[in-house]
């Protein structure tokens, strides 16, 4: 089974150092989402398909095709009686319609600019790639080692389905609610399988030198040569001719660009400074936390993707029962189960939906993870003189659970909300609260009954993250003060709910309000 999209050529573009790839990627997203005007959009089209084609992307395209119709069909209707007074039919307008084609035409570009860049670049390239370009070893490790992990925690999901449909389990029958609620008894033993595992893994790691601090010599060498200097040279072209076939205002495309550099820069200064400071050394520098990790994303991924083909908003967002795992994850492995739950959203995103906004889904994915362990003593219904602080024995813990994974799923919702009406793809308004509700449901049904089966494992493998870190690396990632817990939460309200009544009932932009509670959130986290 071949889950990821890497196809074994020798073109060109497999052959450009994946730094290169990289930037050009981030210029595709510069020039998809500034330019105005149907011809030069589908100049950027032309040249992507022509690119992909030449590296042997055909079959890729001819999945993914599907995708792209439904994409250009949605947009068409989101956008379709936005703007404009000249009637077309029923409530659409021509300038809507117009619209609406463009915005699907930029998520398109941007989906297959992602893939190309899957197809042609392996993942020992993405570690190195990320590495030179500024991203810590431990990160890349991680990141590139999910990555690796997802084929086989899929591969042990099928096992265990095919093994109790060969005990007479039904798994075809039946609605798609139904057929859902049949996998779920299945997942159990597939995370416990792969948990278990874990322990073993970091000792393999430390016994190849992991955790030592001295300078690494990498297995591939990568280098800038003809390729490099081609694709530099083209990108200069393609842009030229683009500007010129440009019809929206210049401004509006230098907004784009300066968003887009500065999350590349503000994303690879986050990284740095969370791994040096004292709270990101409790979780980098410790290999048993790195790979809890690599296990989380792989884990979020895994579940997330079989799912892909029920789409909520083509392109942004789908169906993600898979969402009920953040906050468990969250609670059994603490940080890093957030950096684990943001990176498995962006391996999730490569099977259709990678774009800027991936940036966003990272930071709100990792929120549904963070919340739960950041302030579950700060909330006043778990005591901290607890013997077994995370194990659910009570009803107050329990509503705890439930209430910072509720929390969770709102800052998420408001995160990648806010997100994407700053970069213009969906209004906050219909994202935010999809989101909310499609992160919601699964905590609220599934969320409490796993973390009720995976804890009493967990702590007997010695894998709970308070045991390994220890108090004094627990007091270091927890929230330290009642009144930072305070802001968290009022920012969260203030955010999604303020958000929500000034786009809904006043019909005005939420990006002031919903950005003021993104803010308070961050004050509050800093004390």
């Amino acid at each position: 089974m071949n889950l990821f999209l890497y196809v074994e050529e020798s073109s060109w573009l497999h052959r450009t150092d994946p730094r290169s790839k990289i930037v050009a990627l981030i210029a595709v997203f510069f020039l998809a989402l500034g330019l105005q005007g149907v011809r030069s959009l589908l100049v950027l089209v032309g040249v992507l398909l022509a690119a992909g084609l030449s590296a042997g992307f055909g079959a890729g395209l001819r999945r993914i095709a599907r995708l792209l119709g439904m994409i250009l069909l949605t947009t068409t209707l989101l956008w379709g009686g936005s703007t404009g007074n000249i009637r077309f039919w029923g409530p659409f307008t021509v300038d809507g319609l117009t619209q609406g084609l463009t915005m699907g035409c930029k998520m398109s570009i941007m989906i297959i600019g992602g893939l190309i860049w899957l197809s042609t670049t392996k993942i020992e390239e993405m570690c190195i790639g990320m590495e030179k370009l500024g991203v810590p070893y431990p990160v890349a490790f991680a990141f590139s080692t999910a990555i690796r992990l997802v084929p086989w925690m899929v591969g042990s999901c099928l096992t265990v389905a095919e093994a109790q449909q060969s005990r007479g389990l039904d798994l075809t029958s039946g609605s798609i609610l139904s057929r859902i609620r049949k996998y779920i008894p299945l997942l159990i033993p597939a995370l416990v399988s792969v948990i278990r595992n874990a322990n073993y893994f970091s000792m393999a790691l430390e016994s190849r030198g992991f955790g030592s601090r001295l300078h690494r010599t990498p297995y591939l060498r990568i280098g800038f040569g003809r390729n490099d200097a081609g694709m530099g040279l083209g990108l200069l072209v393609l842009s030229a001719v683009c500007l010129r076939l440009h019809t929206g205002e210049f401004w509006g495309l230098l907004r784009s660009g300066l968003i887009l550099v500065s999350l590349f820069f503000v994303f690879i200064v986050v990284l740095r400074v969370a791994v040096t400071r004292n709270s990101g050394r409790v979780l980098w520098l410790n290999t048993r936390m790195v790979v809890l990790t690599a296990v989380s994303a792989a884990l979020y991924a895994a579940v997330v993707i079989p799912f892909k083909g029920f789409v909520l908003v083509p392109g942004v967002s789908d169906f993600r029962p898979g969402m009920a795992l953040p906050p468990v994850l969250g609670i059994l492995f603490g940080p890093a189960a957030a950096w684990g739950s943001g990176f498995g959203c962006i391996i999730s995103d490569f099977f259709g939906s990678l774009s800027p906004g991936s940036f966003f889904g990272f930071i709100g994915n990792f929120a549904m993870a963070w919340l739960p362990y950041r302030l579950w003593w700060k909330t006043g219904l778990v005591r901290r003189a607890d013997l077994e602080p995370l194990r659910i024995n009570s009803t107050r813990k329990a509503a705890n659970f439930l209430l910072l994974s509720v929390g969770g799923a709102a800052l998420c919702a408001l995160t990648i909300g806010w997100g994407l009406e700053l970069l213009g793809l969906v209004p906050f308004k219909v994202l935010a609260l999809l989101i909310f509700v499609n992160n919601s449901a699964p905590v609220l049904l599934l969320s409490l009954p796993i973390l009720l089966v995976l804890y009493p494992r967990i702590s007997r493998w010695g894998l709970l993250w308070t045991d390994i870190v220890g108090a004094a690396g627990v007091d270091e990632s927890i929230q330290k003060t009642f009144p930072g817990a305070l802001f968290i939460g009022t920012g969260i309200l203030l955010g999604l709910a303020g958000g929500l009544y000034i786009s809904l009932a006043a019909g005005m932009n939420p990006l002031v309000i919903a950005g003021a509670g993104l803010l308070l959130v961050f004050i509050g986290a800093m004390f």
